[in-house]
């Protein structure tokens, strides 16, 4: 898998192109195989690369990840668009992550809406990439707004440290109509040590990049064709000359001998030709390197110029008045392309020069800890995408429901499932249209009253075997939560999913009348994935059984151990309990959770687990330290297994609604078939995910 590094600009105009041209030629060095991601530009040409990647294809052996081209307002202006925006660079990622040994993604320059600062961050925390903060000498002091505490609450552990572009560069072209003489290049005095960031020891500083004319030294001919200048007579050197440095010769000119011209461009009002040919045969005699632009706004003066254009220098000419060429040259960009290769090879060794050897020595050897399951935003994603793989069937009873109308319609779109409703077709068809939703042509209903006597007689036999009577099946067959257990019995459809309208006991005790208990287990039990801003957490059981024995526990350890490897948790199990050891003194329920973790320990020795524990102790790695020094968890778990209903449903709903967190769940355990329960006050996006979750629960072999 690809390590990530991503540069975020905090910032605006930080030298975004040269910073990444310089770090890719530093890793270079290490390895050869290296990606590029700009993971969006506005446009809406599917051909078109942005900036960089253009330079780095043209100029690099380094494999470029394909942008996404959008509209740049529908980022900002429509809610849903940013979030599926976020899907579609995962997706982009995934689809070449193996590629390359080290990808590095180029985050989105500042703007004046939020947004962009929302997205660089996203991307950084989803795709777990180690994060290079830049910014530019001027704005250094700005770094103080963040505080050691914002870091780790935004960054954590993989902030490696700032990149800080253009030292001590001058300003250019201020009051351009005031000024008589400037140059657009003035290289000041550098100062080479770093005792500007000294107060700012938890952010390293990767690199402190001097600026200097040389990066911008800029081809003559680019800057004369941006002005439609003209040259009655061209040189052979004009081709390759260089300018870092412009001009201006006028009526205040007061000693041009003493200035350093080389590699200038100078720029003359047609009133001073004569003034500038004394100058001209000077510098001449010294062999200094310079070309000269002849302003002027008439033909008057042609023989003047024509004299002048036979001196073996580079003369170029230009029909505007005076202030309008400066004002066109204060507008002029020093952007260099893709097919300037010698100059984009030059700025990429420059840069790479000041990059501290020591991180890139390390961004090699570190072993990237591959976490993306365990990223809230990554989970939904990998479980919307191998539920698609799987390409299962699930039938909803409740298909007279607007929330399973529009959920089932969504995932039918997006090839989540294949939905089946189970209801009165025009009356699901009447629902769909008042609330405007477009039925997807994949969604098939089944009206129940055409299909109860196919499966009348199976449930006659199934009660019979139960001691139940022959009327009550009768009876139960025109339930639509009986019906659908019947259907996935007889393999008609591949889970099931219900909740809204029924009660929590009326699917369970449907499911174990007619489907069953796998035979491994001896109880139901229920978890819920609890996706926090960090990390995934997994609650069991929190809505199945009310006061568990020890032995139930540590089945319930068990269910929850097997289900979190299907879904690509690292299983780290807790047994909670309100004392961490004895801490609390010793009473019935803290040996209840004691003896549950011996028997889980006889049972399947090869199961990682703590208890009792606190839940505090259990997930921070802090108060673990201090609570419990020779915890083997050491506060890192990733499942917390409650002592009993109570505690853990009052957890879960105080979790949830406190913090904002999405809650997938309850998901059932311990039935032969995928049957899942929903809330009766769940969302549209509950139902989705809990359909994706009964998906996965079909197959484990994806995962």
């Amino acid at each position: 898998m690809s390590k990530v590094i991503m540069l975020i600009p905090i910032e605006k105009n930080v030298g975004l192109t040269t910073i990444s041209l310089g770090v890719i030629s530093a890793i270079q060095k290490k390895t050869s195989n290296i990606g590029f991601f700009k993971p969006i530009i506005n446009s809406n040409n599917l051909e078109k690369m942005d900036h960089t990647s253009q330079i780095l294809s043209t100029n690099f052996s380094i494999f470029i990840i394909k942008s996404i081209h959008i509209k740049i307002d529908d980022v900002i202006y429509k809610k849903k668009f940013f979030s599926n925006l976020i899907e579609r660079i995962i997706d982009r990622y995934e689809s070449y992550k193996n590629k390359t040994e080290i990808t590095l993604i180029e985050g989105f320059s500042i703007k004046n809406n939020p947004i962009w600062n929302k997205l660089n961050f996203k991307i950084a925390k989803i795709l777990n990439a180690r994060i290079i903060l830049v910014t530019i000498f001027k704005k250094l002091s700005n770094l103080n707004k963040f505080k050691k505490k914002e870091v780790d609450f935004y960054f954590k552990k993989n902030l490696d440290g700032v990149i800080v572009n253009k030292k001590n560069e001058p300003n250019f072209l201020k009051n351009i109509d005031n000024v008589s003489e400037f140059d657009f290049f003035y290289q000041k005095k550098l100062f080479l040590k770093y005792q500007f960031i000294k107060k700012i020891k938890f952010l390293p500083i990767i690199a402190a990049i001097p600026w200097t004319m040389k990066l911008l030294e800029t081809p003559i001919l680019k800057i004369t064709n941006y002005l439609n200048a003209f040259s009655f007579c061209k040189r052979k050197k004009t081709k390759n000359f260089l300018v870092n440095k412009i001009k201006i010769f006028n009526q205040d000119y007061k000693n041009m001998k003493e200035e350093d011209i080389s590699n200038s461009l100078i720029i003359v009002n047609s009133n001073f030709l004569k003034k500038i040919k004394f100058y001209i045969n000077f510098f001449k005699k010294k062999n200094i390197n310079f070309s000269i632009l002849v302003v002027f706004g008439n033909m008057e003066k042609k023989s003047l110029y024509l004299s002048l254009s036979k001196i073996n220098i580079s003369i170029f000419f230009i029909y505007l008045d005076f202030y309008e060429v400066l004002f066109l040259l204060k507008k002029f960009s020093f952007k260099f392309f893709a097919d300037e290769g010698t100059r984009i090879k030059r700025i990429a060794r420059y840069v790479q020069s000041f990059i501290n050897k020591k991180w890139t020595n390390n961004i090699i050897k570190k072993k990237e800890n591959n976490h993306f399951l365990v990223n809230p935003e990554m989970f939904k994603y990998k479980l919307k995408k191998n539920a698609i793989l799987l390409n299962k069937t699930i039938l909803l009873p409740e298909g007279n429901d607007p929330r399973i109308i529009e959920s089932a319609n969504i995932c039918s779109k997006l090839r989540i499932a294949n939905c089946i409703l189970l209801g009165n077709k025009n009356e699901i068809k009447k629902i769909a249209s008042i609330k405007k939703i477009s039925l997807n042509k994949n969604i098939k209903i089944l009206e129940p009253k055409v299909i109860q006597e196919n499966y009348k007689n199976d449930l006659i036999e199934i009660y019979s075997k139960k001691g139940i009577e022959r009327k009550i099946a009768e009876k139960d067959i025109k339930k639509n939560i009986i019906l659908a257990m019947l259907l996935l019995l007889n393999n008609k459809v591949d889970g099931v999913v219900a909740g809204v309208i029924n009660t929590t006991s009326e699917v369970i005790r449907s499911a174990l009348r007619i489907v069953g208990m796998s035979r491994e287990v001896k109880l139901i039990s229920s978890i819920f994935f609890m996706l926090l801003e960090e990390k995934i957490l997994i609650y069991s059981d929190c809505a199945i059984n009310p006061n568990p024995s020890s032995d139930q526990l540590a089945d319930i350890a068990i269910q929850t151990f097997n289900s979190s490897k299907l879904f690509g948790i690292d299983p780290k199990i807790a047994m909670l309990s309100y004392s961490t050891g004895f801490s609390g003194g010793k009473n019935s329920s803290i040996e209840k959770v004691v003896l549950a973790k011996e028997i889980l320990n006889k049972k399947r020795p090869d199961i990682l687990v703590e208890g009792p524990i606190q839940y505090d102790a259990a997930i921070d790695s802090e108060i673990s330290r201090l609570k419990l020094p020779k915890s083997i968890l050491k506060g890192k778990a990733t499942i917390l297994i409650f002592p009993d209903l109570n505690s853990g449903n009052i957890a879960y709903k105080a979790v949830q609604n406190s913090t904002k967190s999405t809650c997938i769940g309850p998901i059932l355990q311990g039935i032969k078939k995928p049957i899942n329960d929903l809330s009766r006050g769940s969302t549209v996006i509950d139902i989705i995910y809990t359909i994706a979750t009964t998906v996965i629960q079909t197959n484990d072999k994806i995962i």
